[in-house]
């Protein structure tokens, strides 16, 4: 089963300002980090009930999970 993924603007932002900083100091740790932002996506897009609800989960009518992640550093 197959769920869909929205990501916010302040999200992509985010997204945005942490690749950026990650580069400046190793252009190789900011794809990393994104390679493993995707591979969490995926996850979370196929495999939701496995990952728990998000805190804010019981202010909206749908079922909201969410699936932390961390790199190898952090």
């Amino acid at each position: 089963m197959s769920f869909q993924i929205s990501i916010s603007q302040r999200a992509k932002r985010d997204i945005r300002e942490i690749v950026n900083w990650i580069k400046e100091r190793s252009s190789k740790g900011a794809l990393r980090w994104l390679d493993t932002l995707e591979k969490t996506l995926r996850e979370l897009e196929t495999r939701a009930v496995s990952c728990g609800p998000a805190t804010e989960a019981d202010d909206f009518d749908v079922d909201l999970r969410q699936r932390l992640f961390k790199t190898r550093r952090g």
